[in-house]
């Protein structure tokens, strides 16, 4: 299956490495901040120790970002069968890399990370970061970050902020700012006018500023200060649950669930300790969800993972109905969800760093299946339909962003008694695959959120 990979990792460097990482990412103020108690102790240093930790882990992810896109470039064009099998496990290291690096997104975007990054994704492919000026952008983020006060990440060495070239948090007051990086002196010259404390100070850098640059100089502040009101929108988009997308020209309104969600981690890490030792092991939860895991390590050669998703997984869906279009379409490698930027990462679960290491490298491959139609059982006082197949064609022909699932081109619609309605968007299946949100679990929210005359899901927040 071509979205099924493993890296070569026969000294298990990697392995080591990416649980050492997971290790890191729950503790990086370090390990003098064992207990509760040590951090209220002095809860100013344990931020700023936070911010540091992250930080440098930050910049190592780039790092490797770098080093690998040195060797996808110095492959030749015209590739045989090996490079071009190289160069497929290079951009999968690549994914990974950038993955680690959204776990910093989804630790400091509080209290609602799902929500804010849903708001600052735009699903923009990615470029190499050596032709994206990083030699500016990384001494520009070290002196923001520096004491620790700011906490300052290189969007495009993220999967998951497509907005501006940086984002940086304020440990204080939690702030989120968005910068564009310009090269070379110039934009610190311009950053300097921008933190001056008062109208003399900045008319004095700004003649500073003409005298030594001239008329180009002070264009390129009046391009600064149009990103800056840019940034405001993005922080506007990210901070409200009810506005019009300035980006996407439309009304976007989201909804705090009324109740935590039930999680099944537990029972994916004790599926995970399961299958160290076995070929395959299988779980189903709430009776819909059906979750295959495949130690790749020791399956018997010939044995192709098509016949166990079909034998494990596709065989234990309920036979549709007359009205209910066939779910067996909805068969998702987990290895998929790295190139999922909305999806939260796998890093953030509470699952064991090694089992962690074994997912991204590819020991071991998870494969999820849900069943929509006994989904659709769970509710207690709405109910689930399907749209014609033509309205499901529509649907596809609909920019991806503004497109609901669509199964066998039908659209599934959740309906409560006195007719509100509400599309399933894509959003449902990282939500139960990467955030682990138990399928009742969401099924209950859907049903009291339909019926209750102010709510209308959108499910931007978990």
């Amino acid at each position: 299956m071509s979205l099924v990979w493993r890296l070569n990792d026969e000294e298990h460097l990697l392995r080591e490495s990416f649980a050492a990482a997971v290790t890191h990412l729950r503790s990086p103020a370090g390990p003098k901040y064992k207990s509760l108690e040590d951090i209220r102790r002095n809860q100013n240093q344990f931020g700023r120790e936070f911010h540091k930790g992250l930080f440098k882990f930050h910049v190592q992810m780039i790092m490797q970002i770098l080093l690998v896109e040195e060797k996808l470039k110095a492959l030749p064009s015209a590739q045989t069968h090996e490079q071009r099998t190289t160069r497929r496990a290079l951009e999968h290291l690549r994914q990974i890399f950038r993955t680690f690096n959204d776990c910093i997104a989804w630790t400091i975007f509080l209290p609602e990370p799902s929500f804010t990054i849903n708001r600052l994704c735009r699903h923009r492919p990615r470029g190499h970061l050596r032709d994206q000026n990083p030699d500016s952008v990384l001494k520009f983020i070290a002196e923001l970050s520096n004491t620790g006060e700011t906490l300052a990440i290189w969007n495009d060495a993220t999967r998951c902020i497509d907005l501006h070239d940086v984002s940086a948090i304020s440990l204080e007051s939690r702030t989120l700012i968005f910068y564009e990086v310009k090269q070379g002196v110039v934009n610190e010259e311009i950053v300097r006018i921008a933190d001056s404390r008062d109208e003399k100070e900045i008319q004095k850098h700004l003649d500073e500023l003409f005298a030594a640059r001239g008329a180009s100089g002070i264009q390129q502040f009046q391009r600064f200060l149009k990103q800056q009101v840019e940034g405001a929108k993005v922080y506007a988009l990210a901070t409200n649950d009810d506005i019009e997308d300035p980006f996407l020209k439309k009304k976007r309104r989201a909804i705090t669930p009324r109740n935590p969600f039930d999680r099944y981690d537990s029972e994916l890490s004790e599926l995970l300790k399961e299958v160290r030792e076995r070929e395959f092991a299988r779980i189903t939860v709430d009776d819909c969800l059906h979750i295959l895991a495949v130690n790749q390590g020791r399956l018997t050669r010939g044995i192709p993972i098509d016949s166990l998703i079909e034998s494990q997984l596709k065989s234990r869906l309920t036979m549709p109905g007359p009205e209910e279009p066939d779910c067996r379409s909805i068969m998702l490698p987990f290895q998929q969800t790295f190139y999922s930027p909305i999806s939260m990462p796998v890093m953030m679960r509470p699952i064991d760093p090694k089992d962690v290491a074994d997912l991204c490298i590819g020991n071991v491959a998870l494969f999820f299946m849900f069943d929509m139609n006994a989904w659709g059982k769970f509710f207690t006082e709405c109910r689930l339909t399907w749209s014609s197949e033509k309205d499901g064609r529509r649907e596809r022909s609909k920019p991806f962003l503004e497109r609901a699932i669509v199964i066998n081109n039908r659209v599934p619609i959740i309906t409560s008694p006195s007719g509100n309605s509400v599309r399933l968007g894509d959003r449902i299946l990282p939500l139960m695959m990467c955030e682990g949100i138990r399928p009742r679990s969401l099924a209950k929210e859907y049903d009291y959120q339909l019926t209750h005359p102010n709510a209308r899901p959108e499910h931007e927040k978990s």
